[in-house]
């Protein structure tokens, strides 16, 4: 199998876990435990994508804060696991969304100097 077939097939495979719960969300009555596992998982998606940045990081030779995304990249899944066990679902949830806003920009970031610079 290729690699690109087999990317493609892992990728679909790790929506089963946002659709199912998202479904078993809409049809169960145990809502708030549904939530807490959905946004595990959403912690362990941040923590799969601060990790893959730190090889981009690290090989390119552009950036002049690679120290700081570097130790962002390392902050942020760690910020999100202990908010995890400290705050409730409200919290969590925005703040879940400004952790990966922030991931975002930090991956444009890389991306645009990659392609501006070619490396």
């Amino acid at each position: 199998m290729d690699k690109k077939k087999l990317a493609t097939i892992l990728g679909y495979l790790g929506l089963i876990p946002f659709f199912s719960l998202t479904l078993i969300f809409f049809i169960s009555n145990f809502n708030n435990y549904v939530i807490d596992v959905y946004l595990f998982y959403g912690n362990i998606i941040l923590a799969f994508i601060c990790g893959s940045q730190w090889s981009k990081i690290l090989n390119s030779n552009i950036l002049d804060n690679k120290n700081l995304l570097l130790t962002l990249s390392v902050c942020i899944p760690v910020f999100s696991f202990i908010l995890d066990f400290f705050s409730n679902q409200d919290i969590k949830i925005a703040i879940h969304i400004i952790l990966f806003f922030v991931i975002n920009l930090i991956d444009k970031k890389i991306f645009l100097n990659l392609i501006i610079f070619g490396i």
